[in-house]
């Protein structure tokens, strides 16, 4: 019976000990668990700062994307230069033809090549394959001056059949004539294209009515062409 009594007054000295501790040992303590608590909750200034310093890098970095992006997308363009051909890809809303039959008429090529059609000789302005041969049949372009690509899956095929093109035609320079926000991206696949052959190309872009790289965000053509562009320009970097 004495020796649990001795155990019991033991038990409660070491239960009350931290209640006999000096006042320094107790102001430890509890900076302690000050701490503890502080770094589980976070300082709420210093949450709000980060959220405001985070907040403006988006703001930054989306305004450089509206203002930079469309800029570059157009850059790859280039002044016109004599050329053997003029390459005139499909799509568009006639802008691409017209601007090919303006550089056509100005003597920089005698060839005009039409992509994304059937091969077909025309012969009168009646019974042609598109309008965009109709385009130029209409306005006296000789039809032996029109060539036909096959239609290609997309850019990439495009691209290596023009260039099998001009070496079956002894080819050497064509003019390839899209719309503005297109050029960066046909920069890289007609440039990856041709990098292995003694070929070369020339980008030209049209003047669309719907297009401005100020203010392209407030157009619906342009701001699903851009928008379009970017993520092409992503797959076709991934892929080839």
């Amino acid at each position: 019976m004495l020796e649990w009594q001795r155990m019991g007054r033991a038990m409660q000295y070491v239960g009350d000990s931290e209640c006999h501790l000096p006042g320094a040992a107790k102001s430890g303590i509890k900076a302690m668990q000050n701490s503890r608590n502080n770094s589980g909750n976070g300082n709420p200034s210093q949450t709000r700062l980060f959220q405001i310093v985070l907040s403006s890098v988006a703001i930054v970095l989306f305004s450089c994307f509206v203002l930079v992006s469309p800029y570059l997308l157009q850059l790859p363009a280039s002044v016109p230069a004599e050329a053997d051909a003029i390459v005139i890809l499909g799509g568009g809303k006639g802008d691409r033809v017209a601007k090919s039959l303006d550089l056509y008429r100005a003597g920089y090529a005698r060839n005009l090549v039409l992509t994304g059609t059937k091969p077909s000789r025309v012969t009168s302005h009646q019974d042609v394959p598109d309008s965009r041969t109709e385009f130029l049949v209409n306005r006296q372009v000789p039809s032996e001056d029109i060539s036909y690509l096959f239609p290609s899956e997309n850019s990439w095929e495009e691209a290596h059949s023009a260039l099998r093109m001009m070496q079956q035609l002894g080819w050497e320079k064509v003019i390839v004539v899209s719309d503005p926000p297109h050029m960066l991206r046909l920069s890289y696949v007609w440039g990856k294209a041709f990098r292995d052959y003694p070929k070369h190309f020339t980008l030209v872009a049209t003047e669309p009515t719907w297009w401005s790289p100020l203010t392209w965000w407030g157009n619906r053509t342009s701001f699903a062409f851009v928008f379009s562009e970017i993520l092409k320009l992503g797959y076709y970097v991934v892929a080839y």
